[in-house]
């Protein structure tokens, strides 16, 4: 049986994601508090009264295309290793879909355990984010700009100065999330990262870098390698992002690399540096997203599309969205209307959520074998290529 969470299932919900996770011990007491404020994003699998597998779907805002959509994210999937391949999760998750239709969710998204796994309930692989590592000593951009400075802060002062910058940064970028207040005080509450904030000469902020230190220097005894790993870097103006680079440089007798996150939203990154012919970067977790209601997703999105579509779409999971979707082109945006008439072609409901978040092009869709029948639109100025930027890490 599939069923929300209730307060007595915390303990078992816990056991089962320590054991999935390999959680230590010191980190219980703080599972315990997010677990019981927000059991109700939490669904169980039950077997013979027992819970055997759980999840979680947290509500979010997304920023898809400049327009904000209802989307769910899918996280804290765990499973009892003794009842596993079992079908327990893949049940819990198609409840959550089910439920997300009812709750007028547009799209959901999740950083999968197995992609090839989350495939098979529809879900599309988005494109990686990179890590950039360098040495700070390499940094082109060294001097803090007139009027601005740049002070460590508290957790309260800098978790006030991240949501202004937020709130900001994510107005403007494709695939950004909104979080609810739960979910701040969720982050507030794990968080034991330091905070540096950079204040523009009206002492407002404007930069925010949350990282932590390890180790010291280079080839020191007893001492691993001193590093800053960069776990949020944000920032409103070229000068505020140029205050916390010279912030980082200020750590090179201490460390000898600085790792952080490159984003769309950062990808001059090659340019920070000098003396690095090659950059190193790793590729991320890539994470994925499916559409869950096709009109809620698609309604009032910007194009430049002519004329019209009628699109078939086929869901093997959500059947409420089988069927054929009138697209027209009103005064910008996207107006979608389901009819009786034949298609001018069918997509998968993979296809369509590829083409939403502007990941493929007509040919890779007909290639994957999510688009069927002849196209003689130009999809790519309906839902022009687009890179999107999950803000958020679940």
């Amino acid at each position: 049986m599939i069923r929300r969470c209730t307060p007595e299932d915390i303990e078992a919900c816990i056991e089962i994601s320590r054991y999935a996770y390999g959680i230590p011990d010191s980190a219980v007491e703080r599972m315990k508090e997010i677990y019981s404020a927000l059991y109700n994003e939490f669904y169980v699998a039950e077997v013979k009264d027992k819970v055997v597998a759980l999840g979680r779907f947290i509500p979010f805002e997304q920023n898809i295309r400049g327009v904000w959509k209802k989307m769910g994210g899918v996280a804290n999937i765990a499973s009892a290793p003794d009842y596993r391949g079992q079908g327990n999760v893949r049940r819990l998750v198609l409840k959550m879909l089910e439920d997300a239709v009812e709750d007028e969710f547009a799209t959901s998204t999740l950083y999968p355990f197995k992609d090839s796994f989350y495939m098979t309930l529809g879900y599309v692989k988005m494109p990686p984010l990179h890590a950039f590592e360098f040495d700070p000593r390499d940094l082109l951009l060294t001097r803090i700009p007139d009027g601005y400075s740049v002070e460590m802060t508290d957790i309260d002062e800098g978790c006030n100065a991240w949501r202004q910058i937020y709130r900001h940064v994510i107005s403007s970028y494709h695939g950004a999330v909104r979080r609810t207040e739960a979910r701040w005080n969720e982050l507030k509450a794990r968080i034991k990262s330091k905070f540096a904030v950079a204040y523009n000469p009206e002492g407002v902020p404007t930069g925010i870098v949350i990282y932590r230190i390890s180790g010291y220097g280079q080839g020191l005894p007893n001492t691993e390698e001193g590093r800053i790993h960069v776990s949020h870097m944000l920032w409103t103006s070229m000068d505020a992002r140029n205050a916390i680079f010279a912030f980082l440089y200020n750590h090179r007798d201490q460390v000898t690399k600085v790792r952080t996150l490159v984003t769309p939203f950062t990808d001059d990154y090659y340019h920070w540096t000098h003396n690095q012919h090659t950059p190193s970067t790793t590729s991320l977790m890539t994470h994925m997203a499916r559409i869950v209601n096709v009109e809620r997703a698609l309604a009032g999105v910007p194009t430049d599309g002519e004329g019209t579509l009628k699109v078939g779409v086929k869901d093997d999971k959500i059947p409420t969205n089988d069927g054929t979707y009138l697209l027209a082109n009103y005064d910008g945006r996207i107006s979608v209307e389901r009819v009786d008439e034949t298609p001018n072609f069918g997509m998968t409901i993979e296809g369509l959520t590829a083409l939403l978040y502007g990941v493929l092009s007509t040919e890779h869709l007909q290639a994957y074998g999510w688009l069927d029948g002849t196209v003689d639109v130009d999809l790519s100025r309906w839902f022009p290529r687009m890179e999107p930027w999950l803000t958020e890490d679940f």
